[in-house]
């Protein structure tokens, strides 16, 4: 069995789910929160993000994605640049700190969630770039590996062929 866990570290501004009293999302918790929570025990008021980086540190066949987020734009909201350039700041440092807490996050995350989401926006391409960009800013995530790699290897299409497909897809990758 292979399961993937879609929607990981999710960026919605509401801190609590009412029905839980929890943190729901990465962007609630702080960089000591997530170091600290490998050392503790698993706890139901962990926030998703943490609760599937530990799934992922124990379980060969877990994976995880991520696609669409409130990161770039919300049409809930309408964010000035400085809030979105802050919550930018604030999933990257979260990401960081759980990329360096769980280190096989790093080959286990993948792009493609919530992929209807962006056809619907008209925003495919200027989105996939946008994650680019901060995938560039995450030193343990390799762009190869969270856009292409990591599919790849949790669908089991290492037999396949995909000659150039992937070439030019993702920036610095050229082989």
């Amino acid at each position: 069995l292979r399961l993937n866990l879609a929607h990981f570290g999710s960026v919605r501004d509401k801190p609590k789910d009412p029905a839980l009293d929890v943190p729901v999302t990465i962007m609630h918790t702080t960089v000591d929160e997530i170091r600290a929570s490998r050392d503790q025990p698993p706890s139901p008021e962990d926030n998703w993000a943490i609760q599937i980086a530990r799934i992922i540190e124990s379980c060969d066949n877990v994976y995880t994605d991520v696609g669409y987020h409130q990161l770039f734009d919300s049409d809930r909201d309408e964010p000035t640049a400085g809030v979105l350039e802050e919550r930018r700041d604030k999933y990257v440092e979260n990401m960081n700190a759980l990329l360096e807490t769980y280190p096989k996050l790093a080959t286990h995350l993948m792009y493609g969630s919530d992929w209807h989401m962006t056809v619907a926006t008209e925003r495919v391409g200027e989105n996939l770039s946008k994650f680019a960009e901060l995938v560039e800013r995450m030193p343990n995530l390799d762009p190869y590996h969270f856009f292409i790699q990591n599919a790849v290897d949790y669908l089991r299409l290492d037999k396949v062929d995909l000659g150039s497909f992937d070439k030019g897809l993702i920036p610095g990758r050229t082989e």
